[in-house]
């Protein structure tokens, strides 16, 4: 069963890894805002990791669209991201909070932000069938629910 980790990083997930830095041994460098396809023929895997990486793309669903032509049919997507409706980002704003402690070339390149609607529409029209969509706290130290966690299956598009 083949697996792919887009912005995989550090992450040990994935038969395959793409990347715009290698950082581990196996990652293949792929820019996913240059706007070229996903390097891998249709139906190629049967499961795909899109983790923090849907606010820094440029054009999300494009890249939403590439993940359902590279799934198998019945391939599963599983996606973390930011809850901009988090009470969090109330309290401190999103600038605040992502410009510590990343990398230089991360910095100021964030480019968008999902509520758990528009990340469901947005797998919609590029063809997936929303499994869960939930909330979750990433950090320990506040009990905010600032990060979606959605599943999403790859289902026949309809002529």
């Amino acid at each position: 069963m083949r697996t792919l980790n887009i912005g995989a990083g550090k992450d040990p997930f994935g038969t395959d890894k793409l990347d715009i830095k290698q950082l581990q041994e196996g990652v293949k460098h792929f820019d996913i805002n240059s706007g070229k396809p996903l390097p891998y023929k249709d139906n190629t895997f049967a499961e795909i990791r899109l983790y923090n990486m849907m606010e820094l793309l440029v054009d999300p669903q494009l890249v939403l669209e590439e993940c359902y032509r590279v799934l198998q049919g019945g391939g599963k997507l599983d996606i973390r991201t930011i809850n901009i409706e988090s009470k969090r980002f109330a309290i401190k704003p999103l600038k605040d909070r992502y410009s510590t402690g990343l990398a230089e070339w991360e910095k100021d390149k964030r480019m968008g932000y999902f509520t758990e609607h528009t990340l469901k529409n947005r797998l919609l029209l590029a063809g997936f069938k929303t499994e869960s969509i939930q909330t979750y706290a990433q950090g320990r130290i506040f009990p905010f629910k600032d990060h979606l966690c959605a599943s999403a299956v790859k289902r026949a598009r309809k002529s």
